[in-house]
């Protein structure tokens, strides 16, 4: 005869194993879904911030270069001056709070994108022509590129040119006329940056990188 216990306590032990592996099976799924979710927000907010980011620089490129070409010695703008109106902006640009964000990303794109704007924050945008060309060449190739890239995304990029370019025109006539001083330029920028952040939905948390930490 069989034992009736043994029998309840190996139906037990299936139903324990089967429910655990099924557990296991359904909060893998969850753990994939939601892997792919958050990947796929940090793409669109990666190539949301670059669009944004790529329409600055290149305001920023194409209006060093006028001040370069038509610099006067003797004015109320020095040199000293234009390269500092660059650097500061760039710099700005590189320690907003959305790019540790994007770095998590993993993206080769993502880590060109700031090594460039990296490289050309710490070179002078006066010899910038002399010695920079491939940086300046991949921002100018990037943006060439966006054109014909997602109507979204170009649009971003559009809208923000045209809204930055307006700040930093009106920002280099001040610096001319003297109503702003080089020591302000943080302050302007951050403030400027404050006001038109990258529109789209922050992400908190890197969430496969604290499941693979399991």
């Amino acid at each position: 005869m069989v034992d009736t216990n043994l029998i309840v306590v190996i139906a037990l032990l299936t139903t324990l194993i089967i429910g655990f592996l099924a557990y296991g099976f359904i909060s893998n799924r969850l753990k994939l879904r939601r892997l792919k979710i958050e990947k796929a927000e940090l793409k669109e907010l990666s190539n949301k911030t670059l669009a944004i980011f790529l329409a600055r620089i290149i305001v920023i490129i194409e209006k060093n270069i006028d001040l370069v070409s038509n610099f006067v010695v003797g004015a109320n703008l020095k040199m000293s001056d234009v390269n500092n109106l660059a650097r500061v902006h760039l710099e700005v640009l590189q320690n907003d709070q959305v790019v540790s964000q994007i770095i998590q990303t993993g993206y080769e794109t993502e880590k060109i994108f700031f090594n460039n704007i990296n490289i050309l924050s710490k070179s002078k945008s006066n010899l910038w022509a002399k010695h920079n060309t491939k940086e300046l060449n991949y921002f100018t190739d990037f943006a060439s590129y966006l054109k014909k890239y997602d109507k979204t995304i170009l649009g971003l990029y559009n809208d923000e040119k045209i809204r930055f370019l307006k700040y930093y025109s009106h920002l280099i006539a001040d610096l001319k006329q003297k109503k702003v001083k080089i020591d302000d330029l943080s302050t302007l920028s951050q403030q400027y940056f404050d006001q038109n952040r990258i529109p789209t939905k922050p992400i908190k948390l890197p969430f496969w990188k604290k499941w693979r930490k399991k």
